[in-house]
């Protein structure tokens, strides 16, 4: 914890910190909390700490984050298109969480990265807690990797075109950040420093707080073979430990590097920052510089703030390298930064301008009722006499006229029902062919996407590039029955069974209208007038004389489409070509609404290996079908 402020320079100035371990149970979601609290309280009694807004972030562990890569499309599309991403790459449901996103950066192809970050409501709500019971307002919900990013940035700079590490080596993850050419890219690892403990714990048979005590005054990573164990047996042990776990963590980092480089098209590091509490153990330095063969420096974030007097020089000294999230935290409030992600949700930020505007809100209003009432003095006593005596000569007037008026009403209301009807017949006519062109368009569409998806990539390979596209599945989504068709002696009817009854009268009303030829009436056949007074009562002869007018309608289509998986062509094929149905089917606007209709957001695409892919389309009926 730690609290800053702006210099006289512009900068920060550090007034206040202070440092409190967690312990094992600190990586517990269920203890957390109160030992956060309890570990609060105590640094708030015994510092000076004035400050009432707080930034805060979250540790590793609990945070999903993820890059993914959008083809290049205009910006009016990128939206759509991440929110897509979020549904897919998220482990969870999106209303079980809170997520944001920010662009990082741009491949040499044109795509475009962004960074996703998302964390379980329940622990945003716990961290909420925790800084409402401090007395404090919570205004920012930041990830670690963000942090690191904005503190090494403001410290170091943008950084050159060669490739830089920063290693952020924490209790129960560590986090690596790659830096280059303006560009970021970062991965949360799952080993952190309390893998160390544990396990010395274990072979020494200490308890767990014991265990991180003697790590802390007497451990350090053995560096090899080479080198004479110590005569204390124990730090002979912790010192072997530690280098099988940083050996753990040094496997994956190489993991991790050779993904960026694949993936980003990044280069090799030539340098390593380190940060965080687990990178304190003596050699550890050392140890990667073994490794990796680059030079190891421990990152500085306090490098360009400013110390107030008042901080223990000594003891900053010690937790230095383990401030690079705070100093991120706290740029949060000075500028604009390179990742400006927040996880708090919008409604607590929209809540909390809005009370912040309140004392405002409340003195507009009182010089407002203040003006009214002077308003109203003169308005009642020089004016509205004159306008009553006006008034009462015009309802005179309109009394007179009442009686022709409730002849027109009535005459009006004969019109209406007779326009009414002559509408529903029209619509029922014209809905003889609607479901035939909704089919003919969708196959055109499939056919015209497959073609040109079928010509850029084989354009783009050099060889011929088939697509597929098909419609799977196609389904009306069917309102519940009304009351008027439930059968009157049962209690209730089951959905299942009144969408089936709806689906039975709107092919028997379908059937009943296409079965007439189109050009006119079979010889023998009755009226138009008499089919469509056949049509009006068929919904009382099937519920009863009681029942009411039908009014359930089909607004809706849910499509579910498969194509040829192109994703080993290119890692955004399968989303070109759903996009490009989606734009086919949006253009159809003489049958659908385009502000309802576009990719589903359950669409699942499979992953690069299977054959197939799928996706979902909803359908918004620009004219919904009555059944």
């Amino acid at each position: 914890m730690a609290e800053f402020e702006v210099a006289e320079t512009g900068g920060l100035r550090l007034k206040q910190f202070g440092v409190r371990p967690l312990g094992l149970l600190g990586s517990q979601d269920t203890a957390r909390e109160g030992l956060l609290k309890k570990a609060l309280a105590e640094l708030v009694a015994e510092r000076p700490i004035t400050g009432k807004q707080a930034n805060v972030c979250a540790p590793g562990y609990q945070v999903f984050n993820k890059f993914v890569k959008l083809p290049p499309v205009d910006s009016s599309k990128a939206a759509q298109i991440i929110q897509y991403e979020a549904q897919q790459n998220i482990p969870f449901p999106l209303n079980e969480v809170v997520w944001d996103y920010q662009k990082v950066g741009t491949t040499p192809d044109g795509a475009v990265e962004v960074l996703l970050v998302a964390i379980k409501s329940d622990l945003v709500e716990s961290i909420f807690r925790t800084t409402a019971e401090s007395g404090r307002s919570l205004q920012v919900v930041d990830v670690s990797v963000s942090a690191l990013s904005n503190a090494y940035r403001y410290t170091y700079g943008q950084g050159g075109d060669e490739c830089v590490m920063l290693l952020d080596i924490g209790a129960k993850t560590s986090s690596v950040l790659f830096f280059e050419k303006g560009r970021f890219f970062c991965r949360t690892l799952n080993v952190g420093a309390n893998a160390i403990t544990q396990e010395f714990a274990a072979e020494a048979k200490m308890a767990f707080a014991q265990a991180e005590q003697f790590k802390i005054t007497e451990g350090f990573v053995s560096l090899g073979g080479a080198f004479e164990d110590p005569d204390n047996q124990q730090q002979a042990q912790i010192s072997k430990i530690a280098r099988n776990v940083l050996t753990r963590l040094h496997i994956q980092i190489s993991q991790t590097i050779q993904f960026y480089q694949k993936q980003s098209e990044g280069g090799t590091p030539v340098k390593i920052y380190l940060a965080g509490g687990g990178s304190t153990l003596p050699y550890t330095a050392d140890f990667f510089a073994e490794k990796f063969g680059i030079p190891v420096e421990y990152f500085n974030p306090l490098q360009n703030v400013e110390i107030a007097p008042e901080v223990n020089l000594e003891e900053l000294q010690r937790a230095a390298h383990s401030m690079g999230e705070l100093v991120g935290l706290a740029l949060r409030n000075l500028a604009e930064c390179p990742l400006e992600l927040n996880l708090v949700p919008l409604r607590v930020r929209e809540s909390q301008k809005l009370a912040q505007k309140k004392p405002f809100f409340v003195a507009s209003v009182a010089a407002l009722v203040l003006g009214l009432f002077a308003l109203g003095w003169f308005y009642g006593n020089k004016m509205v006499a004159p306008k009553k005596r006006a008034l009462n000569e015009v309802q005179g007037k309109i009394a007179l006229l009442e009686g022709p008026s409730k002849q027109i009403s009535a005459e009006k209301s004969k019109i209406n029902k007779v326009q009414t009807e002559l509408g529903q017949m029209t619509e029922w006519v014209g809905e003889r062919f609607l479901w035939f062109d909704i089919l003919s368009q969708l196959h055109q569409a499939a056919a015209e996407t497959q073609q040109e998806i079928s010509e850029i990539f084989s354009a783009n390979t050099g060889r011929e590039i088939k697509a597929g596209l098909w419609v799977e599945e196609f389904l009306p989504e069917l309102p519940d029955m009304e009351v008027g068709l439930e059968d009157p002696g049962s209690s209730s009817s089951s959905s299942s069974s009144a969408a089936g009854a709806a689906s039975v009268v709107a092919m028997r009303r379908m059937m009943t209208m296409m079965r007439r030829p189109a050009g006119g009436a079979a010889p023998g056949a009755p009226s138009m007038s008499s089919s469509y007074a056949d049509l009006l009562k068929m919904g009382e002869q099937l519920g009863g004389e009681s029942a009411p007018a039908n009014t359930n309608e089909i607004r809706e289509i849910k499509l579910v489409c498969k194509g040829v998986n192109l994703n080993q062509l290119h890692v955004t094929a399968n989303d070109q070509l759903a996009f490009r149905f989606e734009e086919k089917i949006k253009s159809m606007t003489n049958l659908f609404d385009v502000s309802g209709t576009g990719l589903a957001a359950q669409s699942a695409m499979t992953n690069a290996y299977a054959n197939t892919f799928s996706f979902n389309v909803k359908l918004k009926l620009k004219t919904p079908v009555k059944i």
